[in-house]
Formats: C-alpha cells, sequence, structure tokens
C-alpha cells in the first residue's frame, strides 16, 4: 500500500462526509498537493456552516459542519508524511489546533460530549468525556499516538465503545495539542493513579470500572497506564511499539512525528525522549492486555509485540490480522471485536 492509499484510509475512518472524502482525493490525484486539498475542504465547509448559523431549523447540521471542518483541518496536517521540510512542523501545530477550535464549535451542539480538565503533578491534561444513552458502570480512556487527536481519531473510535453502553475519556496526551503553549506528556506512567482517582472520584463521582485503548505509539502509553494502576483492569494496544530505538527512528516520517509531538527542537536531543520508552522498563500489570498486531507493519513488528508477550506473559492476549500498521484498512474488522473484548473484561 503505497502512502496516498495509506492515508486516505486514515481519512475513511474520520466523520468527513464520504462526498468530500472523493472531491478531494480525484484532486490529490491530480497533483493538487495534499494540505491545499484539505484546507480548501475546510474552508468550504466553515462558509456552508456560517451560512446556515441563524437558521434555528438547521442548528444540529450546524453543530455537524464544524466536526467535518475539525476532520478536514486535521487530516491536512497528514501533509508530515510527505513534506520533509522543517516548516511542515510549524503548520502541523496550525492546522491541529484549528481542528480543536473548530471542535469545540461542535460539542456546543452536543450535551454528551463535554469538555474536563485535570490537574495531575502540577500538569494540565484536556480531554473530553462522552456518555452512552444508557446508563454506564464502566469508562474507557482513549490516549493519542504521535500522529492522531482527541477531536478526530479518538472521537471515532469512541462511538464504538459508546455503542456498547461503555463511556469514553479521550485525554489530549501525549503531544497536549490542546494546550498553548503546548507542554507534552511522555511519563504518562507517573499520571496513571492520579487519573483513575480523578475520573472515579471528580468526573463519575462513583466506582466504575476502568479501561484504556490506544493505537501504534498510543499502544505503549497503554502498557504504562496498565503497569502504573491496578485501577485500570483491561487495555486494548493496537499495533504498538514495545520500544522507540534508532532503528525506528530511522523512518523520516516517524522521526518528524515524534519530534513534533514531544517539542523537540534538533534530532540530536531525540535520544534523551527515547531512553525510557521500553516496555521491559515497565512493572508488570494486575490487568489484562489484549494486542492487536499486524502481520504487514513495517513500523513496529512482530519482535515488538513479542516483547509484549514476553513482559506480561497470561495477562497478555493477542490477534492477528493481514493488515498494514493499525489496519486502518480493515477497522470495520478489528474495532468491534476489541470494543466487545473490553465491554467482556470491564463487566467481570
Amino acid at each position: 500500500m503505497d502512502m496516498h492509499d495509506f492515508l486516505m484510509t486514515r481519512v475513511g475512518f474520520t466523520d468527513l462526509p464520504l462526498e468530500e472524502i472523493r472531491i478531494a482525493d480525484n484532486k490529490i490525484r491530480n497533483d493538487v498537493p495534499w494540505s491545499e486539498v484539505f484546507l480548501q475542504t475546510a474552508s468550504q465547509l466553515k462558509a456552508m456552516a456560517n451560512s446556515i448559523e441563524e437558521d434555528e431549523l438547521q442548528q444540529e447540521r450546524y453543530g455537524y459542519m464544524w466536526k467535518w471542518v475539525s476532520c478536514a483541518y486535521h487530516i491536512a496536517s497528514f501533509d508530515i508524511h510527505l513534506n520533509t521540510t522543517t516548516q511542515s512542523l510549524r503548520k502541523i501545530e496550525k492546522l491541529r489546533k484549528l481542528a480543536t477550535v473548530a471542535y469545540q464549535n461542535y460539542i456546543r451542539f452536543d450535551e454528551k460530549i463535554t469538555s474536563v480538565t485535570l490537574q495531575v503533578r502540577g500538569r494540565t491534561i484536556d480531554g473530553y468525556f462522552r456518555i452512552p444513552d444508557e446508563e454506564y458502570k464502566s469508562v474507557v480512556v482513549l490516549v493519542n499516538g504521535l500522529d492522531s487527536i482527541c477531536e478526530v481519531e479518538m472521537h471515532a473510535f469512541g462511538a464504538k465503545f459508546l455503542e456498547r453502553g461503555i463511556a469514553v475519556l479521550s485525554l489530549d496526551i501525549p503531544a497536549a495539542n490542546a494546550t498553548s503553549p503546548r507542554k507534552p506528556h511522555i511519563d504518562v506512567q507517573a499520571y496513571a493513579v492520579d487519573i483513575a482517582e480523578w475520573i472515579i472520584n471528580d468526573l463519575v463521582g462513583h466506582d466504575v470500572k476502568l479501561g484504556v485503548f490506544g493505537v501504534s505509539f498510543g499502544g505503549l502509553l497503554v502498557a504504562q497506564l496498565l503497569s502504573a494502576s491496578p485501577a485500570f483492569q483491561a487495555g486494548v494496544a493496537v499495533s504498538p511499539p514495545a520500544w522507540i530505538t534508532h532503528k525506528e527512528l530511522s523512518q523520516e516520517r516517524i522521526r518528524r512525528m515524534f519530534m513534533w509531538t514531544f517539542n523537540i527542537p534538533e534530532e540530536k536531543d531525540i535520544d534523551r525522549f527515547v531512553e525510557p520508552l521500553d516496555i521491559h522498563k515497565l512493572p508488570v500489570m494486575s490487568g489484562k492486555l489484549k494486542i492487536i498486531g499486524m502481520t504487514e507493519d513495517t513500523l513496529f513488528n512482530r519482535s515488538h509485540i513479542d516483547a509484549y508477550i514476553n513482559w506480561g506473559g497470561d495477562r497478555v492476549e493477542t490477534q492477528w490480522y493481514a493488515a498494514e500498521h493499525v489496519g486502518t484498512s480493515i477497522i470495520k474488522n478489528w474495532l468491534p471485536q476489541v470494543c466487545d473484548w473490553m465491554k467482556n473484561e470491564l463487566s467481570r
């Protein structure tokens, strides 16, 4: 799968309307630059939203259009995979902040989404709390990877947990995209106990079962949270790295994403950030972890999954699919299954 097709499978998982995706794909195949295409999409959708702002009969549609604007801005930031200049790293920050602002316009029209902020060890973590239609007894924390945001990918993932009666809390970690200036979170393990206590005591106000979900780099954060607090009973990690070394960072787009996520100004400074990122340095968890591996993953290969098995022993369950990194082309196959697994584990 070439980079264009890989990115378009990611676009297809967002809530951007299919017709907008089709139009954008056609433009890109006719050599219009990626970011230019989706900036045009965002601009057009914003204009359409503004045109119906005062129409009381179209307020629900008005809100949804801001969610689509958020998707378009974030998708435009995928240019980081195609553009190797330093300027692309500065652009990604601007685009993702625009995506955040647009999403916050959207949630004003959705009473089941609440913007939240928690203070943990002198640090601020922003996020969004969403509740299902029925009474819930469990909350799944959604954490980002290097290239996803709460407002787009985590919103889409969260919808499937909500369908199963599970509340979801999307946390703006590790990149801290919504804060200004950004202060990324790399040692998520240190926050685990505080996050769990805040959810139970302050956010929900009563005991609930806690799970955690993440894809790609977010999968390593899942392991950090599980290993640091027994309050997290179950986790799902999709295509997770067990470590980040020079081998992984030799892939230029991974290196650029890592530098952006953690505000690393110079490549020579990367080593001090990646050194603690190793599954073998974590305490063994008390909860259960389901690992979804992809046989065609060229970013984090089978050796990473084997390391999780060696680390967690019989606490780790694995499942394999014949697909690319994170299996974006077959999300409809693996996502319902992991949501069902999570529901079952949190029902024990």
